[in-house]
């Protein structure tokens, strides 16, 4: 026959469904971070190199999405390290805090 877990299983086992959503989040995150900085870096330049040869005026939307590769072309890398810096002390510190909420029973 099966039995009910005994609480301390049961908190165990709380503990690793926040822990996978904040792994998936972080891999979310670091995901389309790294989609934006192949796409400012490889497609939008070839993009930019079509629509120069063009003499009609760029709409609004397109001269917005050339600002903005071209803005992260020149500061994206210093971003890019900031933000995976910041989510590996996030994560660290979310580590630390599920353990030690596990270890006090409050998960």
């Amino acid at each position: 026959m099966d039995r009910f877990p005994t609480q301390s299983e049961a908190r165990r086992g709380a503990g690793i469904v926040p822990a996978a959503v904040i792994g998936f989040v972080v891999g979310l995150v670091v995901g389309v971070m790294a989609l934006v900085m192949v796409f400012s870096l490889v497609v939008v330049p070839v993009l930019n190199g079509m629509f120069a040869n063009m003499a009609a005026p760029l709409p609004a939307l397109i001269r917005g999405l050339l600002d903005f590769s071209m803005w992260v072309k020149d500061m994206g890398w210093p971003i890019l390290a900031v933000a995976i810096a910041a989510l590996v002390v996030a994560m660290v510190f979310g580590v630390k805090w599920l353990r030690t909420s596990a270890s006090r029973g409050q998960v």
